[in-house]
């Protein structure tokens, strides 16, 4: 991890004394998010807490840049707010949704990893790495939109797993576009003990043809598509299950309008079958 020494330590350091790097992520900032605080009076009442002495308000959060083919790409590490390093945690690599910086991992969007390093959770706690994906973030390179880019899930991934304070369990969770990145980190190689899609982008092709919404990314990122069509396919999970070769958990709400719900349940079948 650029930054960190060659071993990584300083990085666990840098985890252990605190919260580091992502100076935006302090309790003011979820102002941003009135719902989110109002859902019930915990949430309120840390927020309140928080506040008053500065401290962050969930997990806590660092900013790192590793080497992906070449490329130097940001991402975010996440640790519980009682993390030890001398405890051995599993790890979650959390993909992202959306296209380019309109993706890109902000303070409101870290609300997602936080409840994910299980600090409400009664069962284990985890360590959430986030890839931010190459042109995305501050990262080097571009986003093809699963193309090149998905190498970089898979090299935080092996980061996770070298990090001294990771127990050997590693899973995957990916949101809209970044369910799409899970399936196709699968398909490349990638082995987390599971993985968990969130309104996922399960079929792009048929999105694609459903959704008007799509045209700016097709524009920019398959501008040869009228001759390629097979870009779409290779990115459209359906058209491969049999490369999902972990156990998988599918969530897609039906009312969802930027992802169809059909494709889960598409994708959900040919799993089962």
């Amino acid at each position: 991890v650029s930054g960190f020494g060659s071993d990584n330590q300083g990085l666990v350091e840098h985890l252990r004394v605190g919260f580091h790097g992502v100076e935006s992520f302090v309790a003011e900032d979820y102002d941003e998010l009135p719902a989110t605080l109002h859902r019930n009076g915990r949430t309120r009442e840390r927020y309140d807490k928080c506040v008053e002495s500065g401290r962050s308000l969930f997990s806590r959060v660092t900013r790192v840049r590793f080497d992906s083919e070449g490329h130097d790409v940001a991402g975010l590490v996440v640790v519980p707010t009682d993390f030890d390093p001398d405890v051995k945690y599993p790890v979650i690599v959390f993909n992202h949704g959306n296209f380019g910086d309109g993706g890109r991992l902000t303070a409101c969007r870290l609300r997602m990893l936080t409840g994910l390093t299980g600090d409400w959770s009664v069962g284990d706690q985890y360590v959430v790495f986030a890839p931010q994906y190459r042109g995305v973030g501050g990262s080097e390179g571009t986003d093809d939109f699963g193309g090149a880019e998905v190498a970089d899930i898979e090299g935080m991934h092996q980061l996770a797993l070298q990090m001294p304070f990771a127990s050997g369990r590693s899973f995957m969770v990916g949101a809209s576009r970044g369910g799409m990145m899970t399936w196709l980190a699968l398909k490349r190689g990638a082995h987390p003990d599971a993985v968990a899609v969130m309104c996922g982008v399960n079929d792009l092709a048929a999105e694609v043809e459903a959704q008007p919404n799509y045209q700016g990314i097709i524009d920019t990122a398959f501008p040869d598509l009228d001759t390629r069509p097979s870009d779409l396919l290779i990115r459209s999970a359906v058209q491969w299950p049999e490369a999902i070769n972990v156990p998988a958990l599918i969530m897609h709400g039906d009312a969802d309008e930027g992802a169809r719900p059909q494709g889960a349940s598409d994708l959900a079948s040919l799993l089962a079958a």
